[in-house]
């Protein structure tokens, strides 16, 4: 058996934008119902061999993802400005690949795949003749290191996206916003509007929008600028001046959350004890 390696399916940097120190984060779990105050970012999302014991995918995680990607975030974080697609291409590729990866490699996505590969393989094997004597139910299917496969989709869907516009939101209030486990949140407006539940999230779908929080007071935004007219931008810069917009956006990432949530501060009561509701 290979060594046993602690590897993160959310960035150490990324969770460190949270932080009041760097070093932890405030947490509440939402499996357990349970506050955690300064819980260890060296100890939150990760799992042993997540993705695999060579230590491959980890390593590209780490040098073609994660360092480029943090100075870039970094540098959105202290200029409000996000690359330029028609003058830097590959800063701005190299971010929507961060996005779309940090979706693709976490516990989330990880769980969706066993569970589609487990469902896919008992459907096929239940109307085989040869298995009708067992109870396929009985057995599981599981994926070697799911989240390989997840994180090789995510690059692949790169070009999907890149006709979305990209903004990034500051909230100027006393709140701040939270992130979570699971931090790319995909939203369809239009499609909510016309009732059409379940549907709308495809990365090719008409009115697409995704929301990245990116520290306690800003977020990124890609949107399609077909369909949505967003007043008040300057410079790609939305400014949020009421609470409530902030409580809004909120809302969505503690919805969009897998087990965890994450602030550097304590944030609403209702939001901590869970009372947000959550949907099935």
């Amino acid at each position: 058996m290979g060594k046993k390696r602690r590897q993160h399916y959310v960035p150490k940097f990324y969770l460190r934008n949270f932080s009041h120190n760097e070093k932890s984060i405030s947490t509440f779990n939402i499996t357990n119902s349970k506050y955690i105050k300064n819980a260890s970012i060296r100890n939150m999302c990760q799992k042993n061999n997540f993705y695999g014991s060579d230590a491959r995918v980890e390593e590209f995680l780490d040098k073609e993802i994660e360092r480029k990607a943090g100075i870039i975030i970094k540098r959105i974080i202290e200029t409000n400005k996000i690359p330029d697609i028609k003058t830097d291409f590959e800063d701005y590729e190299h971010l929507i690949a961060f996005l779309l990866v940090s979706e693709g490699r976490n516990l989330k996505s990880a769980d969706s795949a066993d569970h589609f590969a487990d469902t896919m393989a008992k459907t096929i094997l239940k109307v085989q003749s040869k298995f009708s004597d067992i109870d396929i139910d009985k057995f599981s299917v599981k994926l070697n290191y799911p989240a390989n496969q997840t994180i090789e989709i995510a690059l692949n869907c790169i070009p999907f996206v890149l006709d979305l516009k990209p903004i990034i939101i500051v909230q100027k209030t006393p709140r701040k916003f939270i992130t979570s486990d699971n931090p790319l949140v995909r939203y369809n407006y239009l499609y909510i509007q016309r009732n059409y539940h379940g549907r709308g999230f495809g990365y090719t779908t008409r009115g697409l929008q995704l929301f990245f929080p990116i520290s306690p007071e800003k977020c990124l935004l890609l949107y399609d600028s077909f369909v949505y007219e967003i007043p008040d931008i300057e410079n790609n810069t939305l400014f949020l001046q009421k609470a409530r917009e902030v409580d809004y956006l909120n809302e969505l990432f503690y919805l969009n959350a897998y087990n965890n949530v994450f602030f550097n501060e304590r944030v609403k009561e209702e939001l901590r004890a869970g009372k947000s509701t959550r949907e099935a």
